[in-house]
């Protein structure tokens, strides 16, 4: 992968791309597509270039798009003798801004947590789950002013940015693109290793290739991801429910 979730994020990551095991073999390199003589004008063209070519425009234009908004959740699989596999940890997101500024909500195996950062610096937020975790009782009486850098930042950081998120989960696995249909305004990327889908990722079809919405699933892991607001989602303030200041 070129960029990981962190914390209990990297093992759904790495369950849901086939990263757990067996070394990665990468791809032959794919052919050189001549497209001078192709007609692009009735959309972005994303389905003539290879998986990972289209994966780096599409995490482009995410990072390109200016504010954005987006939830959704991953969900690992614990397998079970002789029976279906069960859920297990659970990872639930919504997040709101640019990648300078930006609010997000997050629940993971029982702790819950707030992000602002806003005007050059983090604050951040949790249940009694979080905070002992953190080992920062503060965190359930307000927001605990942070450098940017702070760990309990950095952990999240490919959770609260789109192009990370989607870098993460599908940098790591073979992808093909499926054209719109005729007179559709969105196109398919296709995850799955030896030809084995695993899911879709819908992606504008003209102009920018921006993501709509995201669907992976095998028996190690789901992931669901709600995409939206490009360019128009508001940039969040900085918080006034301070216990302990910058």
């Amino acid at each position: 992968m070129r960029r990981r979730l962190t914390g209990a994020a990297v093992a759904l990551a790495l369950a849901l791309t086939g990263c757990t095991g067996a070394p990665a073999v990468d791809p032959p390199p794919a052919p050189e597509i001549d497209l001078s003589e192709e007609d692009l004008s009735a959309g972005n063209g994303l389905w003539y270039l290879d998986g990972a070519t289209a994966l780096e425009r599409i995490v482009e234009a995410t990072r390109d798009a200016g504010n954005w908004t987006y939830s959704g959740s991953l969900v690992e699989s614990v397998p079970v003798e002789d029976a279906p596999p069960v859920p297990g940890r659970r990872i639930d997101f919504a997040v709101t801004g640019s990648d300078t500024a930006y609010s997000a909500s997050i629940t993971a195996a029982g702790q819950q947590l707030e992000i602002v950062v806003a005007d050059g610096a983090g604050y951040v937020r949790g249940n009694e789950a979080f905070a002992a975790r953190a080992g920062r009782p503060e965190l359930t009486s307000g927001y605990v002013c942070l450098t940017a850098d702070d760990p309990l930042l950095a952990e999240w950081a490919d959770v609260t940015e789109p192009g990370a998120l989607l870098d993460a989960l599908l940098g790591a696995t073979e992808l093909g693109v499926t054209p719109p249909a005729p007179g559709a305004t969105t196109a398919t990327l296709v995850p799955g290793i030896d030809g084995a889908p695993i899911g879709t990722l819908t992606v504008a079809a003209e102009g920018d290739p921006l993501p709509g919405q995201l669907v992976l699933a095998d028996t190690s892991g789901s992931a669901n991801v709600t995409f939206g607001g490009w360019g128009s989602s508001p940039a969040p303030a900085a918080p006034t429910e301070l216990s302990a200041g910058c």
